[in-house]
């Protein structure tokens, strides 16, 4: 089991954790890609904690493997969800 570490907005500037995907969305409006800071954050990838993302000053960074991964999954094992959904390249 993953050590619950804090939440996104507590992570200090060089930390890298791990996150649930859906701590990611994308605002309709200015089509830019956000993350939840009052999501939890873990120490490894385990479950569903499975999103990398890398703190830096002013912005998180989200590993693009790990986002691929996810993306990949969801297309294997959700294919009628995968359809309906439209990822664009960020």
């Amino acid at each position: 089991m993953p050590k619950l570490m804090k939440t996104v907005a507590d992570m200090t500037p060089g930390e890298v954790a791990f996150v649930a995907p859906w701590a990611l969305f994308r605002k309709r409006l200015d089509g830019h890609i956000y993350i939840m800071s009052d999501y939890h954050v873990y120490d490894r990838s385990e479950g569903t904690a499975s999103l990398r993302i890398n703190k830096l000053e002013k912005v998180v960074l989200v590993d693009r493997r790990s986002l691929e991964a996810v993306l990949i999954n969801i297309l294997i094992n959700y294919p009628d969800n995968a359809l309906r959904a439209k990822f664009e390249k960020f």
